[in-house]
């Protein structure tokens, strides 16, 4: 199992590369072992191995060249994945279907090379009204059905997952507070730009609006790992007509203003060439929350809301709000969530571990606090 001293020293390989310059030595309390898995678990192993490659005290013969072959292996998926890329592509274009590509196919585009960012899966959107007759084309030119509902489908060309949606988010998955995703970002083909009514993409501002709202649908539900954390130092560094103030109001709406600025900090703490200091917990969260998410952060997933909104469902309600307490309550409740200035989601983490381990305790806490504020506000 690594350590967050292992954790470290991966992230100090992917800033070599990045920042092309050569990594630190490996201190002799980090395991070149541990740090290999890691990679493996967030798939930066690839990138990682390029700074491997500049140590003087490189890792044992039979790790190298499993971490080169790690690396071989995104120069091919790269490869794979811009070929059918461009084939959907072409397909929808031929057959005068609007698209927007999305997420990593376009992310990759950034970095100081596109294998150094491996992709899961290939994404495009496009209009809703056009996904059943997207759906036969697909079938129609070879590729297979994997998935599918009213708003996206699945397909394989028996190599590549590629999935066709039909806006930015589901409209089902909301963030915390209930704020949707949509609610944020929305209307694709309204806001993208083309040059020839088919093929649409994103300028800078709502490009990086896009990630960041990717990263945190994960964050705040399942988690994200470090390659998300990444897109958004290389996103920062790179695109260069940002109106970053207009993001800030549309997060701070969202509620998400907090979580914003301690995720850019730890991407710019982790991958710039500074000195500024760590968010060990917040850290510690990324690195738990690997590739696709944890079962520690999938464990405070909110209460999917019921489809029947005319209803009150006062009990439901009632026991959201006790238990999703703001900031300033959990900063009472919980002094060690104050020491370290949680984030919200990370003084629920620790919140939702207490009920579970000591819950009365918790309880008869959250009493206590309840009288006490009665009295001050009377």
């Amino acid at each position: 199992m690594y350590s967050l001293k292992d954790g470290f020293y991966l992230i100090n390989l992917i800033k070599s590369v990045l920042n092309d310059t050569c990594a630190q030595e490996k201190p002799i309390d980090v395991s070149f072992e541990n740090v290999y898995e890691l990679a493996c678990a967030h798939e930066v192993a690839g990138i990682s191995f390029l700074g491997i490659q500049k140590l003087e005290n490189k890792c044992d013969n039979d790790l190298y060249e499993k971490w080169r072959n790690k690396y071989y292996l995104s120069l091919e998926r790269d490869f794979e994945q811009t070929v059918a890329g461009d084939k959907i592509e072409q397909l929808l274009s031929e057959n005068g279907y609007k698209h927007l590509s999305a997420q990593g196919r376009e992310v990759k585009k950034y970095y100081p090379s596109p294998e150094l960012r491996m992709m899961s899966d290939i994404d495009f959107i496009v209009q809703k009204e056009k996904l059943s007759e997207i759906k036969t084309l697909l079938l129609s030119n070879g590729y297979t059905l994997t998935d599918e509902n009213q708003e996206e489908i699945s397909v394989t060309d028996g190599i590549n997952l590629i999935e066709i949606h039909t806006d930015f988010f589901y409209s089902q998955r909301t963030f915390q507070n209930g704020v949707k995703c949509l609610s944020v970002l929305n209307n694709p083909f309204k806001i993208a730009l083309t040059n020839d009514n088919l093929t649409f993409f994103l300028d800078d501002t709502n490009l990086y609006l896009f990630n960041v709202l990717h990263l945190y649908k994960h964050f705040l539900s399942s988690g994200a790992g470090i390659r998300r954390i990444m897109d958004i130092y290389v996103l920062k560094r790179e695109l260069k007509n940002v109106d970053y103030e207009r993001i800030g109001i549309l997060l701070d709406r969202a509620w998400l203003g907090e979580t914003d600025k301690n995720i850019t900090n730890l991407a710019l703490s982790w991958f710039e060439n500074s000195n500024s200091s760590v968010d060990e917990n917040l850290a510690k969260t990324v690195f738990l929350s690997e590739n696709h998410g944890s079962r520690q952060a999938v464990a405070i997933r909110r209460y999917k809301k019921e489809k029947d909104k005319r209803k009150p469902f006062a009990k439901i309600r009632y026991a959201f709000s006790r238990f999703f307490v703001d900031k300033k309550t959990c900063y009472k409740l919980y002094p060690f969530c104050k020491k370290h200035r949680y984030p919200l989601f990370l003084c629920w983490i620790h919140r939702f571990n207490c009920f579970i381990f000591h819950p009365k305790k918790s309880a008869q806490a959250l009493k206590e606090l309840s009288v006490k504020d009665d009295r001050e506000n009377n």
